[in-house]
């Protein structure tokens, strides 16, 4: 038996890692779910956020504070696209919002078969803006 516990321990180190969550990043959660149910705002800017890191969770530096958002993301607190130009300059509050919107884009996107949907997410995607009718398309639940 104690063996058979060695050898298992021994796998499970192999192949198990324990992390241990700074409590600034904790804080930074309990601000972000604050903000999502006192606001009830979708999106918050990436300075903003920095801000509230540092003010308010003791973060030391705009690298802790992306280090926290990378870990709040893994774990589907928030969405944040730090690699993508267009997007990192937000951070999408509201996870499960930002989910069924992206839901809905496949759907669209096959069943449009005269290209007009796919028009306007060229648009979106070469000037960075929504259309009136594209939004109301896609996000009636805020426009």
């Amino acid at each position: 038996v104690v063996q058979l516990r060695e050898l298992v321990t021994s796998k499970l180190e192999k192949h198990c890692t324990t992390y241990l969550t700074p409590v600034t990043w904790l804080l930074l959660e309990d601000r972000v779910y604050d903000i999502r149910k006192w606001s009830r705002k979708k999106i918050v800017s990436f300075e903003n956020i920095v801000t509230i890191g540092r003010k308010h969770c003791s973060m030391k530096s705009r690298s802790e504070v992306s280090d926290a958002l990378s870990y709040l993301h893994n774990f589907s607190v928030v969405v944040h696209f730090a690699t993508c130009p267009t997007l990192q300059h937000v951070v999408f509050i509201d996870a499960p919002w930002v989910y069924t919107t992206l839901s809905r884009l496949n759907p669209i996107c096959v069943s449009d078969p005269s290209g007009i949907v796919r028009e306007y997410l060229d648009k979106v995607h070469k000037e960075g803006i929504m259309s009136q009718q594209l939004a109301n398309h896609l996000l009636p639940d805020i426009t």
